[in-house]
């Protein structure tokens, strides 16, 4: 099939959405694959055509695919290295039929929220619902399995597609601030010292914008304000560089290798195996999960992800978002530097990637996969 056999020596640059970056996402579905029953190897192996058996690294070389394909969203006519044309015309043809599709990596909860809504009886007084979207990531997961499970069919997102994103976005929603966003008043008062809304009826009450999942939270040595887009930011800080910290690098990692992502792979299986992970597994209807997974994920970050200080020096006015007219963007104080939230965090990274791997391969064993 096509997209398995895409080269995947590719790094996602965007500062946005990008959840575990390569090296988190390859890492996490090769620890998976090696905890799939033989039933479910085989039913992966018939949606990639490889007979009955499952190469290695297959699942590492799908979950990629989501995000090797974002570039198209902004330049259609882009090309993506490693993709053969016919490679290249599939993810045209995915993102034309689904532009949307850079949505579907995250949801943007408040902090304070209590739970992502309950999809099959949503409350509309429930104050977390207008948070939500019938694209955000918990919907995609939902969507993926239907279509593994043959309730739902699509000329334009095929079986092998929808195991890609499901692989993908299980892992994603692990990564806090891709379920959770810092929301901050745009009152005239408040701008010289932004200061985060977590209740969801007070983010609505005063139009609270957010901070796209940490995006632009930024680490700097001085306080300068960039004028373009920076990785030194709360998003990629946990995209990218906790990531190599808990696959044993002494900090941010420059570039993504088979090396660097077998370092991950190596310690998730470990931690896999440790019987204190299986705590991390969840029961009932796994059609259900996603909303816990969602759940966790937005408590996780209430309970300390976000920096505890921020500076005012780079709140930024910007005439074409009038609603509402800020875009914040604000300099990091406490923790201080970089390194000291790398140490501070590291734990719950790590915790963050077993969950999502443990979580990941009960879900592929337990799929009512359709021929």
């Amino acid at each position: 099939m096509i997209i398995l056999f895409a080269l995947l020596y590719v790094i996602v640059t965007t500062s946005e959405v990008g959840a575990w970056g390569e090296e988190g996402h390859r890492g996490i579905a090769e620890a998976v694959q090696g905890h799939l029953t033989a039933s479910t190897a085989k039913s992966i192996a018939k949606i990639v055509e490889t007979g009955n058996d499952l190469p290695p690294g297959t699942l590492a070389r799908l979950s990629v695919w989501p995000d090797q394909i974002r570039a198209l969203t902004k330049n259609p006519h882009a090309t993506i290295p490693g993709f053969s044309t016919a490679e290249m015309e599939e993810a045209r043809q995915f993102v034309a039929a689904h532009p949307d599709n850079t949505n579907w990596h995250f949801v943007d909860l408040p902090p304070g929220a209590a739970h992502y809504p309950d999809l099959a009886h949503p409350d509309p007084a429930d104050p977390a619902l207008p948070f939500t979207s019938t694209t955000d990531v918990v919907h995609m997961i939902h969507q993926s399995v239907d279509i593994l499970e043959g309730r739902t069919e699509s000329a334009t997102f095929t079986k092998l597609q929808a195991l890609s994103w499901l692989l993908h976005l299980s892992e994603d929603i692990h990564q806090p601030l891709h379920v959770a966003s810092g929301y901050y008043s745009t009152a005239a008062d408040t701008l010289s010292h932004p200061t985060m809304l977590t209740d969801p009826t007070e983010v609505t009450k005063q139009h609270g914008k957010n901070d796209r999942g940490g995006n632009v939270l930024l680490f700097l040595a001085n306080p300068t304000c960039p004028t373009k887009p920076t990785h030194e930011n709360l998003h990629a800080i946990w995209d990218d560089c906790l990531v190599d910290v808990v696959g044993g690098a002494k900090g941010c990692v420059s570039k993504t290798t088979d090396k660097t992502v077998a370092r991950v792979a190596d310690h998730l299986k470990a931690r896999m195996q440790d019987p204190a992970s299986q705590a991390f597994r969840l029961q009932g209807d796994y059609h259900h999960w996603p909303e816990q997974w969602a759940t966790d994920s937005v408590h996780v970050a209430a309970a300390g992800v976000f920096p505890s200080e921020l500076d005012s020096g780079c709140v930024i006015l910007d005439a074409k978002r009038p609603h509402p007219p800020v875009h914040v963007q604000s300099r990091v104080v406490a923790p201080a530097t970089k390194g000291a939230y790398l140490q501070e965090h590291k734990v719950n990274a790590d915790i963050q990637l077993t969950k999502a791997a443990v979580r990941l391969a009960d879900l592929l064993n337990q799929l009512q996969w359709k021929d």
